[in-house]
């Protein structure tokens, strides 16, 4: 169902222990959302993601699809292959298992530079 973001907090550093001894630092987010189910009121919820989480733009009034649980709907999810619109239109496609975890800092800075493409692509000529 549609959701609009209205805010990103970054959690603190934390490290995550994966399969041995392997280790990665990430930080949390937490993304709160207004959930707009169709044909009932809107919601708030929030959207917690970690390490293995794709990225998500950090711009307020970006939207995108969530999965809603039916007996919670407060508990919301990513879909496997989300697609957030950004503010000024702009459509964008996270890369395939690149969240902050994968690739580290550098991968995380190239997902957040396509959101600001898509987000120029999308802004009307003379705008900036």
């Amino acid at each position: 169902m549609p959701a609009e973001i209205l805010a990103v907090q970054f959690g603190r550093f934390v490290k995550e222990r994966t399969v041995g001894v392997n280790t990665s630092v990430s930080a949390k987010r937490t993304v709160r959302l207004r959930v707009e189910p169709p044909g009932e009121a809107s919601y708030e919820a929030e959207l917690e993601l970690g390490a293995k989480d794709p990225m998500v733009p950090t711009a307020p009034g970006a939207r995108f699809d969530v999965l809603a649980a039916a007996d919670d709907p407060q508990r919301v999810a990513l879909p496997e292959s989300p697609v957030f619109t950004t503010p000024n239109g702009g459509e964008w496609r996270p890369t395939a298992n690149a969240g902050i975890g994968r690739g580290g800092e550098a991968a995380a800075m190239e997902q957040m530079e396509q959101i600001r493409e898509a987000a120029k692509r999308a802004r009307p000529q003379g705008d900036g």
